[in-house]
């Protein structure tokens, strides 16, 4: 259980962090493809990041049994 609960508490962190870092790397750099790498992630990252949660813990309950 306190793998799930960490999985549940640890996913919209990561998200924010990640967001911050591709907005961050646009800034020095300067290139376009960060800012659209950036976008798509602050679209399709919090679902990815929420299924791969899912598939962890699937996997994590099913070596219990």
């Amino acid at each position: 259980m306190v793998f799930f609960v960490s999985c549940l508490v640890m996913t919209p962190i990561a998200w924010i962090k990640i967001v911050i870092h591709k907005f961050k790397m646009n800034g020095h750099s300067g290139q376009k493809t960060y800012i659209l790498a950036g976008f798509f992630y602050l679209i399709f990252g919090l679902p990815i990041l929420v299924l791969t949660a899912m598939v962890d813990c699937f996997w994590f309950f099913m070596h219990l049994y």
